[in-house]
């Protein structure tokens, strides 16, 4: 059987009351709001890959190989600020990557450099 479907969210106020008491609720919910929203939060997300291989085919054969290395750190990306957005500050910092393609000679079978292999970084900064 199926579970029960969960319960409706009951109000925390009665919507027809808007009396003193109402008032409090709302202004003290206010107050935790901008609270809330005056708080700091620090975010660091990194990514790396040890490596990616994508190989390309016609009907027959393969055609071109290229290879992705990102060690690590790799990607990483820093944001802090407040919840409010205000004073946000985001870094994103490719440390390095590694590319290299190579495509298959059909007259003599061995794989020619397409790409050499070279590593790249980069980094922004969002204010």
């Amino acid at each position: 059987p199926a579970p029960p479907p969960p319960p409706e969210p009951q109000p925390l106020v009665d919507q027809a009351t808007d009396g003193p008491q109402t008032a409090m609720l709302k202004e003290h919910a206010r107050m935790k709001v901008e609270e809330f929203v005056k708080q700091r939060f620090v975010l660091h997300v990194g990514a790396h890959l040890d490596g990616v291989v994508l190989v390309v085919s016609d009907a027959v054969a393969p055609i071109l190989r290229v290879s992705l290395r990102l060690p690590a750190p790799g990607v990483e990306m820093h944001s802090e600020g407040l919840l409010s957005g205000a004073g946000l500050r985001s870094t994103v910092t490719l440390r390095e990557i590694g590319v290299k393609a190579n495509a298959l000679n059909p007259r003599s079978g061995v794989w020619e450099p397409v790409l050499e292999d070279f590593r790249i970084g980069a980094g922004i900064v969002m204010e």
